[in-house]
């Protein structure tokens, strides 16, 4: 598995406060204060959406330039998306509804667009991607396309 520089302790610790965070948002009414705290916990996930992409990138030059896509770090990878969107599933229904009372939450089409590209990821069965390229080394670009075309 490739060691990436936001694939440390520290993401993963902060992941857990990006869902603490979300489990601490009032479900109450909203007002401007849970429209504003709302915004707030919603930044450090794009924030956290934008680490996770970069090393994503990372995980994608890194496989091209050896040709060899890793299985092991594709899931580590879709494990940390999965870490990320289990708090942001929470989130979306209070930024919609913050939204529906009045309040503009900034970047919240980020958000949703973030978190349809996650929830797409989810969907994808590794073993069934890879399977061809444990018996095959099919090269990373094949892998890669077959990826995109896969999440649309």
């Amino acid at each position: 598995m490739v060691a990436f520089a936001h694939d440390s302790p520290a993401m993963h610790d902060q992941l857990e406060l990006f869902s603490r965070q979300v489990d601490q948002l009032s479900r109450n009414a909203i007002d401007s204060r849970a429209a504003s705290e709302i915004e707030t916990v919603l930044a450090l996930g794009l924030h956290l959406y934008g680490r996770l992409r970069e090393a994503d990138e990372q995980w994608s030059v890194a496989a091209q330039r050896s040709g060899k896509p890793g299985l092991t770090t594709a899931k580590h990878l879709q494990s940390l998306y999965a870490k990320w969107a289990q708090p942001s599933a929470q989130l979306l229904p209070m930024v919609q509804r913050a939204e529906a009372s009045g309040y503009a939450i900034q970047d919240s089409k980020h958000f949703y667009e973030a978190y349809g590209q996650v929830a797409s990821v989810a969907k994808i069965d590794l073993e069934r991607l890879y399977g061809p390229v444990i018996g095959n080394l099919r090269r990373h670009e094949e892998v890669r396309d077959e990826f995109r075309r896969r999440v649309g």
